[in-house]
């Protein structure tokens, strides 16, 4: 029925009003928007929504980390890779047996299997071992694939004989986000599992509880299956865990209201390209990092990781610094192929015609299964090439450098990491890791233009072992090799011998240390192996100056480049302290960020009344303590409950003589600190939990100065 004249009149009248008022609101408070609904959010206990481009649990305080190269773009997580995932390994709630597990989930990869999207395990090498995930397509024998299930170890609560629930593969499905959802009832005995919203399956199970040390996963499935196992391939939109059975009214609900990051109208910054950290470099985005080695070219550190998985590396990653203390993040720049059982380390060196093809050259190698790949059976290196250093293509399997069966083994024997040096006449000689068949030796080789190598007879070097590099340095050659080990020769044909002093360079906390050539100058470089976590993270660790002295003897010392990490100096106070005592400093130092510590030590004049001189409290409640016996020995370890008496964990000596006064260095970040004596670096020691930041000097201390670095940015790093 049409409404008079004057009413319609008075009526469009208010709409305008309204239309003008709502108009006026949005002006003036742009920022204002509806609240979202949010389902069950008294028994939210975390959330990941990827939404502000970080890792962040917006319920709580388990913020994950990135491993193998995953990353944030546009409020996802993508998970490109088998290494690639998601870890929490702190912050977790408990979660009772009445949970509930949500994804939404784009997977591009319908046909692989074992794909891991969210799961959670107790923890690793515990009695009480097991796991619950949500997993598509998981290889059950005598099942259907292309389904959803709830996994579980050895499928205790697992469904294995489902009643047909489709085929997701058949389904169109690929490339289109679908949210699951598992409920885990205690008081029903059982586990429901809903696809969009619906129900999906359902079964008698009993659910199992999980404690706050337990370990969530994203993209990948727990740790207790074996690597390479999970393959998932796409991108996790959010995911959730609640600590109770949903009912299917509210995951229904749940589905209709969809996941935070569906607000997002803009593009995240990618994590990869901001990373940067100071000092001791985690590598957070690129799995478990090995081997490194370093590059310098026209004011810029380039530094190359083998990356992965322990022991399945996949690729290479790169992080670039102009200060080398200050790194960023640069991503993957090499991936093995997928015939590949793992990738291995290299170096990279100019073309011996650089001036004409500016042309960079890195090896790596790849390890082949006995019965599959290239080359069954065997480890071939193959070579790269780049004009910038940062973008690299592999060159042709014609290129590929395999074992010279007239000195070397080839099937199932090493043959790996080529470290290249410059010859008289404008070629490169190289050395690297083989198996002479004489038993002995290390192997060793010459090109002409970088790319194609010719294999000689092995030098003449006690055992077989792995050679991490060469380098020519007062007139002679050192050689550092396996188990960090020091020979000398003097000219590059050999024959290498074991250094008569400091024979072991470092010790096992490094594993592969390794020279890195700057112009004249010659460094050392190295990783180091942290345990306050049961997944062992590495980190990349500070320039040393490759110093030898009178006598020959080649030890690492302190680059004065790393003062640049003196970023903020810190003022200092001590607390009160009686007797032997440490003098503790009265507030927190930022070891998140990196530190150091610098002090003048007043040595006694007999062993016996050696006592520590420095103390590094921990997370877990360990004290760490630091004691300089008189001959020069380092030792660190864990206090007593005393207060005094230490009990070792690990000692070093480099066989230098110690003045009555001694200066001594720290630099300390997360649970890995250096130490030094008079610039010599005794050995990066390794804490059974993260440093709180509480340290403590004794009065044997003076001139104590403690700097913080920064985290981020700093000035002249790009």
């Amino acid at each position: 029925m049409a409404l008079p004249a004057a009413t319609r009149s008075d009526n469009m009248g208010n709409i305008t009003l309204l239309l003008q008022i709502v108009f006026s609101l949005a002006i003036i408070s742009p920022s204002i928007s509806p609240a979202r609904a949010e389902v069950a959010s008294d028994t939210l206990l975390h959330k990941w929504s990827f939404a502000d481009a970080t890792t962040r649990d917006t319920a709580g305080s388990a913020h994950g980390e990135l491993y193998g190269g995953a990353r944030i773009d546009k409020g996802r997580l993508h998970i490109m890779d088998n290494d690639q995932h998601m870890l929490v390994s702190k912050g977790l709630k408990p979660i009772p047996a009445d949970k509930t597990l949500v994804v939404w989930v784009t997977n591009y990869r319908l046909d692989l299997s074992n794909s891991g999207i969210l799961s959670i395990e107790n923890g690793r090498g515990s009695p009480d071992e097991v796991f619950d995930a949500i997993v598509y397509n998981e290889s059950i024998p005598n099942t259907r694939t292309g389904q959803w299930r709830a996994g579980s170890e050895r499928w205790t609560r697992t469904n294995t004989s489902p009643a047909n629930l489709g085929d997701e593969r058949t389904a169109g499905q690929a490339g289109r986000e679908v949210m699951i959802a598992v409920t885990y009832d205690s008081k029903a005995g059982t586990i429901h599992v809903y696809r969009n919203g619906k129900p999906y399956d359902s079964y008698p199970a009993k659910p199992h509880t999980f404690a706050k040390s337990a370990t969530v996963y994203l993209g990948t499935f727990a740790e207790v299956i074996a690597p390479g196992y999970s393959s998932f391939y796409g991108s996790i939109n959010e995911a959730r865990i609640y600590g109770a059975a949903l009912k299917q009214s509210q995951v229904s609900e749940l589905y209709k209201i969809g996941p935070d990051a569906d607000d997002l109208d803009a593009a995240t910054p990618d994590p990869v390209e901001t990373e940067v950290q100071a000092m001791f470099f985690r590598p957070k985005t690129t799995g478990r990092g090995w081997d490194t080695w370093w590059f310098y070219h026209d004011g810029t550190y380039y530094q190359y990781i083998l990356s992965g998985q322990h022991a399945r590396w996949t690729g290479v990653t790169l992080i670039t610094s102009e200060d080398g203390v200050h790194w960023r993040n640069r991503g993957r720049v090499l991936a093995r192929t997928p015939e590949a059982v793992y990738m291995g380390s290299g170096c990279v060196w100019k073309s011996p015609n650089f001036d004409r093809d500016g042309r960079f050259i890195m090896n790596f190698s790849e390890q082949y299964p006995p019965r599959a790949g290239k080359f069954p059976h065997e480890q071939v290196i193959y070579f790269a090439e780049s004009k910038d250093l940062i973008h690299w293509k592999p060159l042709p399997d014609e290129c590929a450098f395999r074992a010279d069966e007239r000195w070397y083994r080839r099937l199932g024997a090493r043959w790996d990491c080529i470290y290249a040096i410059a010859r008289g006449d404008g070629g490169y000689y190289g050395y690297w890791t083989g198996f002479p068949k004489s038993g002995s030796g290390r192997a060793f080789g010459q090109s002409d233009d970088g790319v194609h190598w010719e294999a000689l007879k092995p030098v003449e070097c006690p055992g077989i072992a792995e050679v991490a590099g060469v380098e020519r340095i007062a007139g002679k050659y050192y050689m550092i090799s396996q188990a960090r080990r020091v020979f000398v020769a003097d000219r590059p044909q050999g024959p290498f011998r074991p250094a008569v002093k400091n024979h072991d360079l470092l010790s096992v906390v490094t594993p592969f240390p390794r020279f890195f050539r700057k112009g004249e100058e010659v460094f050392v470089t190295n990783h180091a192996v942290a345990v306050h976590h049961p997944s062992k993270p590495t980190y990349c660790l500070p320039l040393k100056v490759a110093h030898v002295d009178e006598e020959g003897t080649l030890r690492a010392t302190y680059w004065k480049g790393n003062d640049a990490l003196k970023e903020r100096a810190v003022l200092l106070k001590f607390v009160d302290a009686d007797g032997d005592s440490p003098r503790m400093i009265e507030h927190e130092i930022a070891v998140q960020t990196g530190c150091i510590l610098e002090a003048t030590y007043q040595s006694p004049t007999k062993d016996a009344n050696t006592k520590p001189c420095l103390f590094i409290d921990c997370e877990n409640g360990d004290h760490v303590a630091v004691q300089v016996h008189t001959d020069g020995t380092v030792a660190m370890g864990l206090l007593a409950k005393d207060g005094r008496t230490l009990k070792v964990h690990h000692r070093a000596n480099r066989l230098i003589s110690l003045d009555k006064s001694v200066r001594l260095r720290l630099m300390l970040k997360d649970s890995l600190f250096e130490f030094y004596l008079n610039d010599v670096l005794m050995d990066c020691f390794r804490m059974p939990s993260m440093s709180n930041g509480k340290l403590g000097v004794s009065a044997d201390l003076e001139d104590v100065k403690v700097w913080e670095a920064r985290s981020g940015d700093p000035v002249g790093t790009k």
